[in-house]
């Protein structure tokens, strides 16, 4: 056609087109690039509210009620649990930040966890828990077994927001089932939780919501 012999026409095509494969070599790399994984302490702290389990494994995840990775995070999940037969006690904590109103984490992301039979959904208002377990980010999961041993730090998800079958699933499904622990640790993809030391990056919209 002559509209491709113009040079103009020409140059802004190759513009688009290095925009649009600029585009994805951002969103993949965004994608693929955990967040920074915190260390889990090696037994289970003794001021936490939350009860372990002294016959199965412990199982602790740590969440953002707004962040959109999380909802991966939530449907493997669902999927590990429905592997696992009642073999692991498992809690979802929900942060919210201090002076943010009651049931500002209630999202739909808190209502998909409750849905999960097995799973008992908690509010962490402060991050509390979240602090004495040194998660910084939605979609952290720890495992302790009965002895209160740390057996597991890590995510449940290979990438962000992506579904599927991963090495982290794979861990906490093989040791509720079999007692092993293929992969002690796994990258984390998520946001950053809603600590007190991350209070100052939200918006007073967001408090609104």
């Amino acid at each position: 056609m002559d509209l491709f012999k113009d040079n103009f026409v020409k140059f802004f095509l190759f513009l688009w087109l290095l925009a649009i494969g600029f585009g994805m070599f951002v969103l993949l790399k965004h994608a693929n690039s955990p967040s920074k994984l915190s260390h889990s302490p090696e037994l289970w702290p003794k001021t936490s509210k939350l009860s372990l389990a002294k016959d199965k494994p412990t199982l602790v995840l740590f969440s953002h009620p707004k962040c959109p990775c999380t909802r991966a995070t939530i449907g493997e999940l669902a999927s590990l649990m429905a592997h696992c037969q009642n073999r692991l006690q498992t809690y979802v904590l929900f942060t919210r930040p201090k002076n943010f109103p009651e049931k500002w984490e209630q999202t739909d992301i808190w209502e998909s966890a409750k849905l999960i039979p097995g799973v008992s959904v908690i509010s962490d208002p402060e991050g509390q828990e979240a602090s004495l377990f040194q998660a910084i980010t939605s979609g952290q999961v720890v495992v302790y077994n009965p002895n209160g041993n740390l057996v597991f730090s890590g995510g449940i998800t290979s990438a962000r927001g992506h579904f599927g079958d991963n090495i982290g699933r794979q861990t906490v499904i093989a040791i509720a089932n079999k007692g092993s622990v293929p992969q002690p640790t796994t990258p984390v993809f998520g946001c950053s939780l809603c600590l007190p030391s991350n209070n100052k990056n939200l918006s007073s919209k967001e408090t609104n919501k």
